[in-house]
């Protein structure tokens, strides 16, 4: 499968493994909680989100 962006290849078919869609807002808080748990939190937090 091919999936790009215009006529230039921005985005390949290892980049749509970096993307996660689903329909379940558990689900989704979950992964998100998953990965703090294995990465942990960010070193520095962008203003928006402070």
């Amino acid at each position: 499968m091919k999936a790009t962006l215009g006529e230039n290849d921005f985005i390949g078919p290892g980049d749509l493994e970096l993307v996660t869609v689903m329909d379940d807002v558990q689900a989704a808080i979950d992964l998100i909680l998953d990965y703090q748990r294995r990465v942990g939190p960010p070193e520095s937090v962008p203003k928006a989100f402070a």
